[in-house]
This record gives C-alpha cells, sequence and structure tokens, in this order.
C-alpha cells in the first residue's frame, strides 16, 4: 500500500512537472504571439489618436463576431476528441476535417460580409468612412481560421517547442510589417492593416503547409458532425460571451465615441496580458487534466495542487500589473493614452475571475455537457445587458469596465456550481480567499500619487516587494514548500550579489 502511494505521488509530481515545464514554454510562445500590440504601443500611441486605437478595435470585432457564426471556432471541440483518440489515423481525420472545414467556411464568410458590407459598418462605426478598411481586413478571416488550426494541431500534439518558434516567426513578420507600414510609410490605420493582413497571410500558409503535410486531406462527414454536436452549446454561449464582451465598446461608442473606445480598449489590452499568461498553461492545462484524471489514482490532489500554484502566480502576476500600470503607460504610451491607468487595476479583478472560469468547467467537459457554459454565458450576457444599459450612460468607461467585472464574476460563478455537481475537484479555495483579501488591501494603495514620477516608481516597488511578503507568509504553505523557497531565495540572492 505504501509502494502504491509512493508511485501516485511521482506520477502526480511527474504530471506537475511536465504540465509546468510545457506552461513555461507555451507561456512564453503564447506572449511572443500576443506580445505584438504592446510591443508596438509606442509607435500605435503616438501615430494613431485614441479613436484610431477604437476604430482596430471594433474591426476585431467584426472578425471575431464572423468567425462565431460560421463555426469557425471548432478547435474548442478539437481538443477534446484528439485526446481521447487512440488510433492515430482516426486522430489525423479529426485535424484533417477541422482544417478544411474551417477553411471552406471563412472563405464563404469572406463573400457574405463583404456582400453586407453596406449595412454593417454604418452600424458599428456610425458612418460609412471606415468601409474601405472593413472590406481589405475580411481577409484576415481566413488567415485566422487556418493559423488557429494550425497552432491548435501542434497543441493537441504537445509540441511546446514547435508553438514557441511559429510564435516567434509570427512576431518578427508583424513588428517587421508593422513598423514598414506604420513608421516608414506613415500609413497611421491603414498601416495597421496591411500589417496584419501581410504577417498573417504568411504565417496561416506555413501553417497550412505544416499541418497537410502531417495529417493529409480528408474530410468526414461523421466526424464533423460529432464536432459539431459538442460544439453547438459552446457556438451558441460564444454569441453571448461576444455580446457581453463587445456591448460595452459599442455603448460606449454611442454614448462617447470611438475615443473612448480607445482608450478602454488599451486598458482591457494591458490587462489582459495576464489572460495572456494564463492561457499558456491553459493550452498545457486543457489536454493535461484530462490525462491526470484518467491514469492517475487521485486525480483530485493534482487538481489541489496545480489551482494552488496557479492561483498564487495569476495574483502575483496581475497584482504586478495594477500596480505598474501608470508607470507602464508612461513609459510606453503618449499623454493621450495616460488615463487608461486608472481602469487597468479594476479590469485586473475582471481577468481572474475568467481565469478561474476556464480552471472550473473540467467537470462540464468531462460529462460533455457543455450546455451548462452556454447557461452560464448567456446569464452573464443578461445580467451585463442590465449593467451597459444602467452604468453606461451615467458613468461612462468607470461603467463599462464595473460592468464587465461584475458580468464574468456572474459567469464564473454559475459555471462552477454546474461543473461541480457533475464532477467535483474538492477545490481548497483558502489561498484564493486570502490572495483576494491582500490584493485587495495593498494594489488600491498604488492609486496613491506623487509629483515625482521616480518617486512614484519607488513607492510602488516598495508596494510589490510588500506584497510578495505577504503572500510568503500566507498560511497557505507547507513547510517542505516554504524551505524550497527559502533555497530559491538564497540562491537568487548570491547571484545578484556575483553581479553587483
Amino acid at each position: 500500500m505504501i509502494n502504491g502511494i509512493a508511485i501516485v505521488k511521482s506520477n502526480s509530481v511527474t504530471n506537475l512537472r511536465k504540465i509546468g515545464r510545457n506552461s513555461v514554454i507555451y507561456g512564453i510562445g503564447t506572449l511572443i504571439r500576443n506580445v505584438t500590440a504592446l510591443v508596438m504601443l509606442p509607435i500605435y500611441t503616438r501615430y494613431l489618436t485614441p479613436a484610431d486605437y477604437g476604430a482596430v478595435e471594433m474591426l476585431t470585432m467584426v472578425v471575431n463576431l464572423a468567425s462565431m457564426i460560421l463555426g469557425l471556432r471548432i478547435t474548442q471541440a478539437m481538443f477534446r476528441f484528439y485526446i481521447l483518440e487512440d488510433s492515430f489515423s482516426k486522430k489525423n481525420k479529426i485535424i484533417s476535417t477541422v482544417f478544411l472545414s474551417t477553411l471552406a467556411l471563412s472563405l464563404l464568410g469572406v463573400f457574405v460580409f463583404y456582400s453586407l458590407s453596406s449595412l454593417i459598418v454604418p452600424l458599428i462605426f456610425g458612418d460609412n468612412s471606415y468601409v474601405n478598411i472593413y472590406r481589405v481586413f475580411l481577409v484576415t478571416l481566413v488567415t485566422l481560421a487556418v493559423t488557429q488550426t494550425g497552432m491548435a494541431y501542434i497543441q493537441a500534439m504537445q509540441e511546446p517547442k514547435l508553438y514557441l518558434s511559429f510564435s516567434i516567426f509570427s512576431l518578427a513578420l508583424q513588428v517587421v510589417f508593422n513598423i514598414y507600414f506604420i513608421v516608414y510609410l506613415e500609413l497611421h490605420l491603414w498601416g495597421v492593416v496591411y500589417g496584419s493582413i501581410c504577417s498573417s497571410l504568411i504565417v496561416s500558409l506555413a501553417l497550412g503547409v505544416f499541418t497537410v503535410n502531417r495529417v493529409g486531406l480528408c474530410f468526414d462527414w461523421g466526424v464533423y458532425k460529432r464536432l459539431v454536436k459538442y460544439l453547438i452549446p459552446l457556438v451558441v454561449s460564444s454569441f453571448a460571451g461576444f455580446y457581453a464582451g463587445y456591448a460595452d465598446k459599442y455603448f460606449l461608442r454611442v454614448y462617447d465615441g470611438l475615443h473612448s473606445v480607445g482608450i478602454y480598449s488599451l486598458a482591457a489590452r494591458i490587462s489582459f496580458v495576464l489572460a495572456t499568461a494564463h492561457s499558456a498553461f491553459q493550452q498545457s492545462w486543457s489536454a493535461a487534466r484530462f490525462d491526470i484524471y484518467k491514469s492517475s489514482e487521485k486525480p483530485n490532489e493534482t487538481f489541489n495542487e496545480v489551482f494552488k500554484y496557479m492561483t498564487v502566480v495569476l495574483f502575483i502576476l496581475g497584482a504586478g500589473i495594477a500596480i505598474f500600470s501608470h508607470d507602464l503607460l508612461f513609459v510606453l504610451s503618449s499623454p493621450d493614452f495616460y488615463s487608461a491607468s486608472e481602469f487597468i487595476p479594476i479590469f485586473i479583478a475582471g481577468v481572474i475571475m475568467v481565469t478561474l472560469r476556464t480552471f472550473f468547467n473540467f467537470g462540464i467537459l468531462l460529462k460533455e455537457k457543455t450546455k451548462y457554459i452556454a447557461y452560464a454565458v448567456w446569464t452573464k450576457a443578461l445580467f451585463a445587458t442590465i449593467l451597459y444599459v444602467v452604468l453606461i450612460p451615467r458613468y461612462g468607461l468607470y461603467g463599462a469596465v464595473t460592468a464587465y467585472v461584475l458580468s464574468v464574476s456572474v459567469e464564473t460563478f454559475v459555471v462552477h456550481y454546474h461543473s461541480n455537481k457533475l464532477y467535483s475537484m474538492e477545490l481548497d479555495f483558502r489561498p484564493l480567499i486570502y490572495l483576494f483579501l491582500l490584493s485587495l488591501t495593498i494594489v488600491p494603495l498604488s492609486y496613491i500619487k506623487f509629483n515625482s514620477g521616480l518617486y512614484q516608481l519607488f513607492f510602488h516597488l516598495a508596494l510589490y516587494l510588500l506584497l510578495m511578503v505577504c503572500i510568503y507568509i500566507l498560511p497557505i504553505w507547507s513547510v517542505a514548500e516554504r524551505y524550497k523557497a527559502g533555497l530559491m531565495f538564497g540562491a537568487l540572492r548570491k547571484r545578484v550579489g556575483g553581479v553587483f
């Protein structure tokens, strides 16, 4: 019996190390793929007005809406069937079916949404001044479909290094093309569009060739029907999620114009760096949690360990972004965008709730009861609608960000309730509660302003150091964990001392 326990413990540690190692590599890759907006931020905020920045967000909204209508998010269903399938040939058939279906539907989508441009553009932007940019930007609907399928295939194979390679390739192309069109040619908003199209075309072509060479071209109606049946509740919920995610921006555009949308979108983008970092973990965890459930005798022990470490990292990163948001914008952006820092700490709370939701939904996915995800998202959409109508006209940007946080919190609670009934991971929520209360105490102090930017920075550094010390002394760590942390800190101190 003791040997059995030892084997289980060894498997748990091995799984955690594998998840951690893959998450780090995926993390770097995902951050690279999504970091372009931050790398280009000094250029965007100097060559684009807040209204232009808001227009980019609205263009992205249209492409995301089109991808949902066309069912291009079928890769969400692909993971579950690919991982649980044992036959190599059937695995390839699943990938090929997804690739061909998304490619065909995206091409159809470009034709349909181009034909309806005279109706869609005034509805989204308020007039027809953006109609030509809209039509050209629709090309990214096809490149997005191919890229998502190719990258999802790499994740399903659990090849994080390959994922990282494509991510670096994508980043390099985006930066080069954006600098060329925006800075060198000074095309402003058109430069963003041209840069996105050129880089995405090359990346999607490379991923398309790679995927086809690996899995071939084979479309199976039976596989497609299974995928669609599994996906339908998720698609239905995606519409509600899309509405809840973009209705705030639309209301802001109607009441305050694209300028407010630009400020709001910048705050959201910086806050969602946390979500990007978490998505790296999620890309490894999405497949690993099914493997743990399938192969481990005590999966809940591993689930709890992962949940604790994930929560701690989330709050460390989230609090850091919130505390240093003003300093970051002061360095990276122009004065027109400084006010975005006021909304970032509030946004971070909502992002943390979203990331928790993706951990809580395991029972729903395991039991194939994805209708509950739809219930949760539609509940969020209904709740968000009430908040948008009440808060945005009265409080503007503050009303929008508050509505976002409250609505995603409702969604997370609903997902956890239904998922826990289907399969309970028996999670210990004490670390989450301690970290929330600690952040609620320290982060608001970062709103204290100093006349000197240097004093402001030192104050924020002191706050963050205080947060780290408090996390270390929280009653959530075992003796062994504190000992390992002490060894790591000692090694770090020696390296720093050696440098100086």
